[in-house]
């Protein structure tokens, strides 16, 4: 029996390599709070609208004043490390902030979670939450 070269074992490990990427890519859901989506957000939009963009796992913050009838919202639509704000007035869009990392800081975000999920913290001791 002959043993494989280097380079059919390095062939094979890239090839391998590259299949689980692939498959992860795949089969992992992807977030619906992306920069497009956002883009999409605009004022006088109705939350239904919104909701039906972003999705329906958000978080609220009622900003409304003791005194009137004026109504101020703000949703936080998150994932991962990238999350959208959107303040509502009586019920439609006022205004977005939005915040995203490149997807190479998103791998590095989640990866920093991972690791202090199993105990190991980070150098900076900055948390990734």
């Amino acid at each position: 029996m002959r043993i494989p070269s280097r380079r059919t074992f390095w062939l094979t490990a890239a090839t391998l390599f590259a299949a689980i990427v692939v498959c992860v890519w795949l089969f992992v859901p992807h977030s619906r709070i992306t920069r497009k989506n956002g883009d999409r957000i605009h004022n006088y939009m109705s939350l239904g609208e919104v909701v039906e963009i972003l999705g329906q796992d958000y978080s609220t913050e009622d900003h409304s004043p003791d005194v009137g009838q004026d109504q101020f919202v703000a949703c936080y639509w998150r994932s991962g490390p990238n999350w959208i704000c959107i303040t509502f007035h009586n019920g439609t869009v006022l205004g977005k902030v939005d915040y995203f990392v490149t997807p190479w800081e998103e791998l590095k975000w989640y990866v920093k979670r991972g690791a202090e999920k199993i105990g190991i913290k980070s150098e900076s001791g900055v948390s990734a939450h």
